[in-house]
């Protein structure tokens, strides 16, 4: 087995070629996440790695060095590893290596989520590795729920719940108009962003964060959804070769009785199909086991589209510094906990 770095200036084509070849493959694993990354600043540094037989790629995906607030250094691979081939060796081999990498950018721990639907010889695994913590919450939710566009539109509509369908048709009878903006249109928005975090109770990321997003992927399109002259709704998504994803969504407070987000989703999902996507993720639903997942709120209106719930594999931490790393999640709760007071 051979570990191999590509810097974003020289990426091969058969990563390319793995990444389209792999099911699993989403936004989050493509150079062009890896240049929004750095050019957003949310990265210092970034590369692609791969594990290869005989030029073969069997592992691979994006590693970022990132700062947190706490003023030390981590590393992030977004969406994990794809892998053709798994093995303790294989996997053994990408510890290894990792930890090479964590000595070079001094870093604390190393983060991974996933989004490789659940894989018990996989997770047979993981649980042999040492310094591992499963007991953390990372950007891409543990469930999705998921779309099958090799469906036809009439299957896709026929397999959505009664409410989905009729809030559509809905949209649709009311005169709502779904269509495309651009990077000049990304201040509307981020007004009905503005509106639905304080309605939602959530942070947004500053607005220059979505502005380098759609200057770096291109593959990234801005949706309107209006009514007369009232925008209504928005969202951002993004395509690759196999996935279709709803990124980030925003909602005026006024007409909400013309159902424009189900008809902005739809829309999304046609493009989704219309470019050969093979799913069409909705970025995540709250875990069914737990009544108070934060996300529970969007994972009604998120279901209602029918599809099926996917189980990814564990997020989790590889603790490269254990006594600094005490010490940067005890003041997380702790700074947490104050906040709550």
């Amino acid at each position: 087995m051979e570990w191999i770095i590509y810097t974003k200036d020289n990426i091969p084509n058969k990563y390319i070629e793995f990444l389209d070849s792999n099911s699993n493959s989403g936004i989050w694993h493509y150079p062009e996440w890896l240049n929004f990354q750095l050019n957003s600043t949310r990265a210092k540094n970034g590369f692609v790695f791969t594990i290869e037989e005989n030029s073969r790629i069997i592992v691979g995906g994006l590693f970022l060095v990132q700062k947190s607030s706490y003023k030390i250094n981590f590393g992030y691979i977004p969406a994990g590893f794809l892998y053709t081939k798994i093995s303790k060796e294989i996997y053994d081999f990408f510890l290894f290596n990792i930890n090479r990498i964590a000595k070079k950018f001094n870093l604390v721990f190393t983060q991974l989520d996933s989004i490789t639907e659940y894989d018990k010889n996989f997770i047979d695994i993981l649980n042999t590795g040492k310094n591992h913590n499963f007991k953390v919450k990372l950007p891409i939710p543990y469930y999705t729920n998921m779309l099958d566009l090799n469906l036809s539109l009439d299957d896709l509509l026929a397999q959505m719940k009664p409410k989905g369908r009729y809030n559509i048709k809905l949209a649709e009878k009311k005169g709502v108009i779904v269509k495309k903006g651009d990077i000049n249109d990304l201040n509307i928005f981020y007004s009905l962003l503005e509106q639905t975090t304080k309605r939602d109770n959530f942070r947004a990321n500053p607005f220059n964060y979505y502005k380098t997003m759609l200057e770096n992927l291109p593959n990234a399109i801005l949706l309107f959804a209006s009514h007369e002259n009232d925008i209504l709704s928005s969202g951002i998504f993004t395509y690759t070769k196999n996935q279709a994803l709803y990124y980030y969504g925003a909602s005026s407070n006024i007409k909400r009785n013309l159902m424009s987000s189900y008809l902005l989703q739809w829309e999304a999902i046609k493009i989704g199909k219309e470019r050969g996507c093979k799913y069409y993720d909705f970025m995540g639903i709250a875990d069914p086991e737990n009544p108070k997942d934060q996300l529970i709120n969007v994972t009604d209106f998120k279901l209602k589209f029918g599809g099926r719930i996917v189980r990814f594999n564990p997020s989790y931490h590889i603790v490269h510094k254990q006594i600094l790393y005490t010490f940067y999640t005890t003041s997380r709760k702790m700074a947490k906990f104050l906040k709550t007071r």
